[in-house]
């Protein structure tokens, strides 16, 4: 097995082609890690949540301090509603990652989901303080606060997100077009264009965690 293969098997993932992907990878061993994940994460999102669990649990044997297996692991103990196995692997997700702001974020979406509204506004908070251009996480703040019936505050976080996504949509716009793709002779060297640079760096930017690096970059220049 390749790197290559591997590469191949994220891009199904994120492309939803969860069937396509276990049956790909049926004869790797069980034993391989990343293939592993892979299988856990397209078994959990067709909700073949107790099959995915079995999958989870035996990679979190190979690697107990992933923290982002256990995070996996807390989305399906969220969906079979066991509260506290869920708030428990989230939980140290964020002690292995403190510095992590997604993993905030999605502790506030599991502990809105079992009714504990001022702990999922607690925890949106530390993940803005850590990605204050986390325009998902703004939302989700101002809805929590004006459940609460803080208005004015949940009309602020409201803004933020409104704009930041306004910048996103402007950058898409900006996306050129594609470019036609010219036959090169084998022994020549490719000529990359700006376009070609730019659309690339694009398809990187929509991928939420490479995005927020890249806020973070962007902020110290």
């Amino acid at each position: 097995m390749e790197s290559k293969d591997v590469e191949k098997w994220e891009a199904m993932l994120r492309q939803g082609a969860y069937e396509a992907l276990l049956k790909d990878t049926e004869a790797i061993k069980a034993s391989n890690a990343e293939v592993l994940f892979l299988r856990a994460m397209a078994t959990a999102r067709l909700r073949k949540l107790s099959e995915a669990l079995g999958l989870f649990n035996a990679l979190l044997d190979m690697q107990p301090d992933r923290a982002e297996v256990l995070s996996e692991r807390a989305v399906v103990y969220l969906h079979l509603k066991k509260k506290s196995l869920c708030l428990l692997d989230f939980n140290r997700a964020v002690d292995l990652q403190p510095e992590n702001p997604y993993r905030y974020a999605s502790r506030a979406y599991a502990r809105e989901f079992f009714g504990d509204i001022e702990g999922a506004i607690g925890d949106y908070e530390k993940a803005l303080a850590l990605d204050p251009e986390d325009a998902v996480s703004y939302n989700n703040l101002g809805l929590l606060q004006e459940k609460l019936g803080y208005k004015l505050k949940a009309e602020k976080n409201f803004q933020k997100a409104d704009k930041l996504n306004q910048m996103l949509s402007d950058w898409d716009k900006k996306l050129p077009e594609e470019e036609e793709v010219v036959e090169e002779p084998e022994n020549k060297v490719p000529n990359t264009s700006s376009k070609q640079l730019w659309k690339t760096a694009w398809q990187t930017l929509k991928h939420k965690e490479s995005r927020a690096e890249f806020w973070r970059w962007l902020r110290k220049k």
